[in-house]
């Protein structure tokens, strides 16, 4: 089964907590979202990591993700697993309980693999969801939930 390319992104209202969106889109053209009332930009981000694990179980990925997921899921975490899921000064990351999650689903999967890709970058699917977690975004603020 070849590798799918996805990209995940999320959206928040700034000065948050506000108003925000996620969303996971491939290179097959399939996608999805959801928003909720009040988050913030890391939160929305790591659910649309989430969802697209839940939704391609099993699937090998190459995952298109902006420096603060990526970040988490190839290197820190790593260390925060040794520290018993702390940082080095002793607090647990912010959003733990989608990070925990999401670590549930990756530990022992050799089938994902992740793309630092920049924001607004030129990364066609990073820029796709990042649409897509703008619209959902717009769709909290109407009070339209998903």
């Amino acid at each position: 089964m070849s590798r799918l390319k996805a990209a995940t992104d999320g959206s928040a209202d700034k000065p948050g907590p506000g108003a925000g969106g996620w969303a996971w889109v491939t290179s097959e053209g399939t996608w999805a979202w959801g928003n909720r009332p009040r988050t913030d930009n890391i939160r929305m981000e790591l659910t649309a990591v989430l969802k697209l694990l839940k939704s391609h179980p099993d699937r090998p990925l190459l995952i298109h993700a902006e420096a603060p997921v990526f970040n988490t899921f190839t290197d820190w975490i790593h260390r925060w697993r040794v520290n018993g899921m702390r940082r080095a000064n002793g607090r647990k990351p912010k959003n733990i309980d989608l990070i925990n999650q999401i670590d549930a689903l990756l530990v022992g999967e050799d089938h994902i693999r992740w793309k630092l890709v920049r924001a607004s970058g030129g990364d066609r699917l990073n820029e796709s969801a990042d649409r897509l977690a703008g619209f959902a975004r717009s769709q909290a603020r109407l009070g339209h939930w998903r």
